[in-house]
């Protein structure tokens, strides 16, 4: 926890995400005169977590920090404790301190981490082309040509 206070609560569970993403990848080779591209996809995971305050003294910023694990509240008194399985940790992209009572310093924090995977290359997406010429456009908005077999 990045607070300061007087009195604060456990980390809680707001949401464990996972979602597959894709990106468009393209280079061009001068030398041989042609264009490059294909599809990557990677598993994003986003952790959003949240803790109650009251008495806020101090805040540290958190975001560009790495953690492989987390302990939170889920309900019932329950606390687990979830862990990276692998070498790849989660970054904090989102620190927010939220004050509800200026007067008694309480307020929520939010963090949200997360975390890429390997980007891999989407089979069968490959594609080459002629470097257009000079003059003639070529863009994200010009359809790429069809795979190499």
């Amino acid at each position: 926890m990045s607070v300061a206070a007087t009195w604060s609560e456990g980390w809680q569970l707001v949401e464990n995400d996972c979602q597959l993403r894709t990106q468009k990848r393209r280079e061009t080779d001068l030398a041989a005169g042609v264009v490059k591209g294909w599809l990557e996809q990677a598993d994003v995971s986003s952790l959003s977590i949240k803790a109650h305050f009251v008495g806020l003294s101090a805040f540290t910023n958190q975001t560009g920090d790495e953690s492989g694990s987390f302990t939170y509240h889920v309900g019932n008194g329950v606390e687990l404790t979830f862990a990276s399985t692998s070498n790849n940790r989660y970054l904090c992209t989102r620190d927010k301190v939220q004050i509800d009572d200026h007067v008694d310093g309480e307020g929520w924090e939010h963090q949200t981490w997360e975390k890429v995977a390997k980007w891999e290359v989407v089979e069968g997406s490959y594609y080459e082309a002629a470097i257009p010429a000079e003059g003639d456009a070529y863009d994200d908005l010009t359809p790429p040509p069809p795979p190499v077999p």
